[in-house]
């Protein structure tokens, strides 16, 4: 993309598109860093920034050559003429298999209906499933597919265990359980929900949990979030409770994850237990999904797309923390 940008052109040339706003600004960022020798500005609009302040800025600036925002932000911007779409040649949309869910479709299909006819549509992704592959086909004309074997991933240093409970409500007192076992962790929890974050976070800090604990979601502003991640990447927190965002946690660190919620899709546990796995393949890795009947089951067939084993958790299992290899 930054190749393709004609600098010597004030207009914005390619539209990238991300479902939420963590993912934004971590594009941003890399773009700004690499554009300094390209010449090329970017500009981020993420949803909890102001759009009078935004359009405001975009007034004062010169026109970015690159946007990147979230789907209803930037069909906010372009309804309200913040900037114009007649030169955009490149459309991409990132985290495709999340963007083709159906609360995206809306935003990004009218998104979609602005840009030139000839605009080029790139769909990037960790992992794609196959619905969100045949959805795909309505976004693009005759192409390219790259696709990584899934026999190429690999989960040897992973080890996943899950443990069955008879209700819902009883998750929380296992995990209770589960921390006696968690000293000098670093752990991430995932729910969900931000409203599953934020109650349980609630309760624990109500039965005075043994570890000290955080909460980061979507929810929450950009300055909240990075104060958060902060304190967690630098040692004082060790539990991180969290929805699947995208953010600047150091995996490196990370020993253990907890599914206290079981993610709705497979795609969304494969980037729960191996994040960005090429740089941290050699730092060993637990995890333990928390899971009724009736998602054991689902556990399984995740098992089976991707050839992975889970294990019913040993009631002598004893997580310890290991340095990074």
């Amino acid at each position: 993309m930054l190749q393709r940008i004609d600098t010597n052109l004030n207009e914005c040339q390619a539209l990238i598109l991300t479902p939420i706003d963590e993912s934004v600004m971590q594009i941003q960022k890399i773009i700004t860093i690499l554009g300094i020798y390209t010449g090329t500005r970017c500009y981020a609009f993420p949803t909890d920034l102001n759009i009078s302040d935004d359009i405001s800025l975009l007034e004062q600036d010169a026109t970015p050559h690159i946007i990147i925002g979230t789907p209803n932000s930037i069909l906010d911007m372009i309804n309200r003429g913040a900037f114009s779409t007649e030169h955009i040649n490149m459309f991409v949309l990132d985290e495709a298999d999340e963007m083709l869910f159906p609360r995206f479709k809306y935003p990004i299909y009218n998104v979609l209906m602005t840009l030139p006819p000839n605009v080029q549509v790139i769909l990037v992704s960790n992992t794609m499933s196959t619905e969100a592959m045949e959805e795909s086909l309505c976004l693009v004309r005759k192409p390219i597919q790259i696709v990584v074997e899934r026999k190429e991933l690999t989960f040897e240093n992973v080890k996943q265990y899950y443990v069955v409970v008879k209700r819902e409500v009883w998750k929380f007192s296992t995990l209770l359980d589960l921390s006696k076992t968690m000293t000098s962790l670093k752990v991430i929890v995932y729910c969900n929900t931000r409203e599953k974050v934020d109650w349980l976070t609630c309760n624990l800090d109500r039965q005075n949990f043994c570890l000290p604990i955080t909460a980061i979601h979507g929810g929450m502003d950009q300055e909240e979030r990075d104060h958060r991640m902060r304190l967690f990447n630098g040692g004082s927190k060790s539990v991180i409770i969290t929805t699947d965002i995208i953010s600047d946690i150091d995996f490196l660190i990370i020993s253990l994850v907890i599914n206290y919620d079981l993610p709705l899709n497979c795609e969304n546990y494969i980037r729960r237990i191996r994040p960005d796995f090429k740089r941290y393949c050699n730092n060993p890795r637990g995890v333990i999904s928390l899971v009724t009947a009736n998602e054991k089951k689902i556990l399984k067939d995740f098992g089976k797309t991707y050839n992975m084993r889970n294990e019913e958790m040993p009631s002598s299992l004893n997580f310890r923390a290991e340095s990074p290899k």
